[in-house]
């Protein structure tokens, strides 16, 4: 187990460089400022012009640039810059999962990849960091489960989004969340074992389909809480 307090820097949140592109994180929790602060808040606008492209309200008092995740010190900043100029981002935090009860994990949110430089691998490369910084994120705080909100954009493709997840090691599941006339389906991943091991553990019934609607994705997790469980076994109950 990693201890935040001991100095040990994990290998997940160190500099590196994918095809031109550095990856630099900040995290004043790990002692870790391999991204300034101009380029912090470069960060900040680069992501919130990339999640607000779809948005039907694009006010900005209702959609934060910077909020207080992004201001606790455990968060993970993620940044992917070429020639100094920052092209996307994201950050890693824990969160806890309110249409599963509450339970807790490490969040992957933010995620934003700067219109110009899309489709050249840096979204996929970013969450495929930030997976390896959850992970050491969720070890060090005694949790498993890894989530993140995909969105489900439109045109053609509206789950390509998805997809991109997928790749990175998420599982779709049959929980959305609707914010601001945009669709988010709770994707996810565990430390240890399956994600649905993780949550019947945690008493919720899950069932593994395959999405009869998208043949190229992977399988989906159906969720059922535990009391909608006994609530069916009692109507049943009582039919008999």
């Amino acid at each position: 187990m990693t201890d935040l307090n001991s100095g040990h820097i994990p290998l997940s949140l160190l500099p590196e460089v994918r095809r031109g592109i550095e990856y630099r994180c900040f995290c004043p929790r790990w002692r870790i400022q391999d991204i300034t602060v101009g380029e912090l808040w470069e960060m900040f606008d680069v992501r919130w012009a990339a999640l607000s492209e779809e948005r039907l309200d694009k006010d900005l008092e209702t959609f934060l640039i910077r909020d207080s995740i992004d201001l606790a010190e455990t968060t993970v900043q993620v940044a992917a810059l070429h020639q100094g100029r920052v092209l996307g981002g994201l950050r890693v935090h824990l969160a806890q999962v309110g249409l599963l009860k509450g339970i807790s994990g490490v969040q992957i949110s933010r995620v934003g990849v700067h219109k110009d430089w899309r489709g050249k691998g840096i979204g996929h490369t970013l969450v495929s960091k930030a997976v390896h910084i959850a992970r050491d994120v969720a070890v060090d705080a005694g949790l498993n489960l890894i989530f993140l909100w995909g969105r489900v954009v439109g045109g053609r493709d509206p789950k390509r989004v998805l997809r991109l997840y997928e790749r990175a090691g998420f599982m779709r599941t049959s929980r959305f969340i609707e914010t601001k006339g945009l669709l988010n389906c709770l994707m996810v991943a565990t430390v240890r074992g399956t994600p649905a091991e993780h949550l019947s553990a945690l008493g919720f019934r899950v069932t593994e389909v395959r999405d009869a609607n998208d043949a190229s994705a992977t399988s989906m997790l159906v969720i059922f809480d535990a009391d909608s469980v006994a609530r069916t076994a009692d109507r049943r109950t009582l039919s008999d």
